[in-house]
């Protein structure tokens, strides 16, 4: 007997079946004409990540320098009132 999310996951996989064949069917353009768009929007995809990640990176290593400078300032400040005393 079935269960009910046994029979979900097969309707799914039905439906899925179905889309893609109706994709390919139906497709616009030719496989080669949507790999290279694909590819070509892919790579956009990439650089702006790429682009993103840098900047990232460059802004946590600002913060971390700006962390590193108040630790130092703060150490500093406390020796100074921990002679004073």
């Amino acid at each position: 007997m079935f269960t009910r999310k046994g029979v979900d996951i097969a309707l799914f996989l039905t439906g899925l079946a179905a889309g893609a064949a109706a994709g390919v069917l139906w497709a616009p353009r030719s496989g080669k004409e949507t790999r290279a768009a694909i590819n070509g929007w892919l790579q956009a995809e990439r650089e702006k990540g790429t682009a993103l990640l840098n900047e990232i990176k460059k802004e946590g290593l600002h913060r971390t320098e700006q962390i590193t400078a108040a630790i130092k300032a703060g150490k500093e400040a406390y020796q100074h009132a921990a002679t004073r005393s």
